[in-house]
């Protein structure tokens, strides 16, 4: 007889290793590509979450759903790649401590844009997806108002926008 529980472990614990194989490929793949980020690659350890959607991180972990990082990586390396990356901007620029003061939801999509728009003038193969439009024609909008694509200025551009 086959115990539900015993099984369900032992896919679990498949899962996990499978889901480390990925992380450390993906490590691999940008650590060839971009060398410079060697110690920041080194830096974040990954931890299997089932309440995250894909992955995310408190600067210490790489917090990852385990199934939603397997059909990611099926689909699109580059895209688990790029996961990877954008979550490690983040911590790069401290992106996960906010000020108090700002509007949290504006904050988040700010630094969201401001990641992708790195990753996106990053012209390695292991990263590269092609651009939407719309995405384009946005990121075109804000480098009329600003410089630099970084949250602060994104995040006070989008709230003049939004007036």
């Amino acid at each position: 007889m086959i115990n539900a529980v015993h099984d369900a472990q032992e896919r679990a614990l498949r899962a996990q290793q499978i889901c480390e194989d990925i992380l450390k490929n993906t490590r691999n793949q940008l650590y060839l590509n971009m060398r410079f980020l060697d110690n920041a690659l080194a830096q974040l350890y990954p931890a299997g979450d089932m309440e995250m959607v894909p992955a995310g991180s408190d600067g210490d972990l790489f917090y990852y759903q385990p199934e939603k990082l397997m059909a990611m990586f099926k689909r699109s390396r580059e895209q688990v790649n790029r996961l990877y990356l954008h979550t490690l901007f983040h911590c790069i620029f401290c992106h996960i401590y906010p000020d108090d003061k700002v509007d949290q939801e504006y904050w988040n999509l700010a630094c969201d844009i401001a990641v992708e728009s790195l990753i996106d003038g990053i012209h390695k193969p292991c990263v590269h997806l092609p651009m939407s439009p719309v995405r384009a024609e946005f990121y075109g909008r804000l480098r009329k108002k600003i410089k630099v694509l970084n949250a602060e200025s994104i995040y006070h551009t989008m709230q003049e926008m939004e007036r």
